[in-house]
This record gives C-alpha cells, sequence and structure tokens, in this order.
C-alpha cells in the first residue's frame, strides 16, 4: 500500500468518524430537547393534579371538622377533626407536600391561609 492510499483511507476514516459524532450531537441535542418537553408536560400535570388535590383536601377538612365563623367566611376549627377521617386527610397532605417538594408551593390560588398552616403543619386536625 502506498503512502497516497493510506493517506486517502485515512482521511476518509476521518471523514467518517467527524459525521458520526456530529449526528450523535445533533441526536443528543434533540433527546435534551424531547427531554425538557416531557419535563414541561410532567410539570404541568402536577400543576394541574395539585389544583384540585389542594381542593379537595379544603373540603375534607371542612367536612371533617367543625366550622366557626371568622367575621368573613366558616373556616374549620383546629383539633375538632373526627378521628375516623384523619387517616385519608394525612394521606393527601402527605401526597400534596410530595409534590410541592417537586414542583413548588402556587404562589396565587384560592384555597384559605388555614390549609397551607395544616400542609406547613402548623394547624392541627386533633
Amino acid at each position: 500500500m502506498t503512502d497516497d492510499t493510506k493517506r486517502a483511507r485515512w482521511a476518509a476514516n476521518t471523514r467518517d468518524l467527524a459525521n458520526v459524532a456530529a449526528g450523535a450531537r445533533k441526536v443528543s441535542g434533540l433527546d435534551a430537547q424531547a427531554h425538557r418537553r416531557r419535563w414541561q408536560l410532567r410539570e404541568s400535570l402536577l400543576e394541574r393534579a395539585l389544583f384540585d388535590l389542594r381542593g379537595e383536601l379544603a373540603s375534607m377538612v371542612e367536612a371533617a371538622c367543625e366550622l366557626a365563623w371568622d367575621g368573613m367566611d366558616h373556616v374549620p376549627v383546629p383539633g375538632t377533626a373526627s378521628q375516623e377521617t384523619i387517616p385519608a386527610i394525612a394521606d393527601r397532605v402527605l401526597l400534596i407536600r410530595e409534590i410541592e417538594a417537586e414542583i413548588g408551593r402556587p404562589a396565587e390560588h384560592p384555597e384559605p391561609q388555614w390549609l397551607d398552616d395544616l400542609l406547613d403543619g402548623t394547624w392541627g386536625l386533633t
């Protein structure tokens, strides 16, 4: 094999490797974009679920506790939840805490402050 033939093969192999590497970078970039889109969809789904779960939890607590008038609205009284409802409410609280840990608590939401206090552990059912 002559030196010219060796150089030609080496150049061809180098071009092939460069093309493979460029293709891998392109695919990798597409994979990263697809991964970001999937995460955005998951985050959107979690946000919608969190909104529903928070509303459901507020209703559960209002149904389980005695209510008092605070001058503007009826609010649950801390420490008055019926014992039968506490396990279901506690499970819901843990699920909401896990979702909020993943995506954060919504800055604005329609639920009252006592619900945030319950989720933060500063408002008790019993």
